[in-house]
């Protein structure tokens, strides 16, 4: 579960990303060089992901870090 506000804002969008465009936490995984375990415990809410993932994540699926980490609304 994510508790911390960030993190939960985080874990929820990147779960929404990945669910609404029907990619796998495997096929993510491998189209962004992050580990699947990773993508796994960070949308279950366990730890935080590093910068560098972050930025993949949000390049990968074409939105601002801010709008992944929550601190706007707009993917852009």
């Amino acid at each position: 579960m994510c508790d911390n506000f960030n993190m939960k804002v985080f874990c929820e969008r990147l779960n929404e990303l990945r669910t609404d465009r029907d990619i796998s936490m495997s096929e993510l995984a491998r189209q962004t060089g992050v580990p699947q375990q990773s993508i796994s415990r960070w949308e279950s809410g366990e730890g935080s992901p590093s910068v560098e993932s972050v930025i993949k994540f949000a390049k990968h699926f074409n939105v601002s870090a801010d709008f992944l980490l929550g601190l706007k609304d707009d993917y852009y």
